[in-house]
């Protein structure tokens, strides 16, 4: 019989975490310039203050809800910004492969799959990283979790309260 991780996935959590990191490292190297730009950092911050650059900022509000939260508890919105994201990608990547763990047991299948969906949402990041993103991919996967896995149906309801939460408009 094999032995699983405490997360009841097919690949060390070592190497999620390793993968995560990774990911995080080249959405810094990519977006180093832009992250120091105050229009990066403030556009979350904007919808929040209700005085976003474009309307289309205002159909997301858990994300820079939750920036706002942490720079009220003493985080710099610079700060904020990037342990937001490193928490989102390691949290995104987890529920990946536990989906991917649940439709199969092919260790190298689940990681070669995890590589290609990071290398995705990198190579598909413009010059902005919007906190709503990260929040779109990890209900998108809690779907899916959802779907595979038929006793998680009863967080249904609770995962659609959440989603609508994301997606109201000021």
């Amino acid at each position: 019989m094999k032995s699983k991780n405490i997360f009841n996935i097919e690949i060390p959590v070592l190497t999620v975490l390793a993968v995560s990191f990774v990911s995080v490292a080249f959405l810094e190297i990519i977006h180093r310039e832009q992250l120091y730009n105050t229009q990066l950092i403030m556009g979350s911050y904007d919808v929040i203050e209700r005085t976003p650059p474009w309307k289309v900022n205002q159909n997301r509000l858990m994300g820079p809800a939750i920036l706002r939260l942490m720079t009220l508890i003493g985080f710099s919105k610079w700060w904020a910004l990037r342990i937001f994201a490193l928490v989102f990608v390691v949290l995104n990547n987890f529920l990946f492969v536990k989906a991917l763990s649940l439709l199969s047991n092919s260790k190298y299948l689940i990681l070669n799959t995890l590589l290609f969906f990071n290398s995705l949402f990198i190579i598909s990041q413009d010059i902005w990283l919007y906190v709503w993103d990260f929040i779109d991919i990890s209900f998108f996967i809690i779907y899916a979790l959802i779907i595979f896995e038929k006793k998680y149906l009863k967080f249904l309801f609770i995962i659609n309260f959440f989603k609508l939460i994301t997606i109201m408009t000021i």
